[in-house]
């Protein structure tokens, strides 16, 4: 069973390797705030919202399968997309997909991700 992602919205913060943040709505039924899309060494990557407990953070909603991740990362990368032509931003050229995990380091959170990364387009 998969669930369906019907709406994802994506605001713009550009800070070091950060991008910004997304909200992505499943099954018209459920949201998730605070998607962190960053730039790590081998492309795009997310990080899931998280809480900071005796100085480690902690993902407190994320994906349980690699395809429901894969799915997020394509969502929250298109509308990243979309908003760059919308608001004609700058591009910033083609770099190398990845499609295994990667342990990058989120810069936006100063912890390890264990998000796929992947590049932009």
């Amino acid at each position: 069973m998969s669930m369906e992602i019907t709406d994802v919205t994506f605001n713009h913060y550009e800070k070091g390797k950060l991008l910004g943040f997304a909200d992505i709505v499943f099954e018209k039924s459920f949201v998730v705030k605070g998607i962190r899309l960053w730039e790590g060494d081998k492309g795009l990557n997310i990080g899931m919202p998280s809480q900071k407990k005796d100085d480690e953070w902690f993902d407190i909603a994320y994906p349980i399968t690699k395809e429901l991740r894969e799915d997020i990362l394509d969502a929250v990368v298109d509308e990243y997309e979309n908003g760059e032509k919308k608001d004609d931003r700058k591009s910033y050229g083609s770099k190398k997909r990845s499609s295994n995990y990667d342990d990058n380091e989120d810069s936006s959170r100063g912890r390890r991700s264990s998000g796929r990364s992947r590049s932009r387009r």
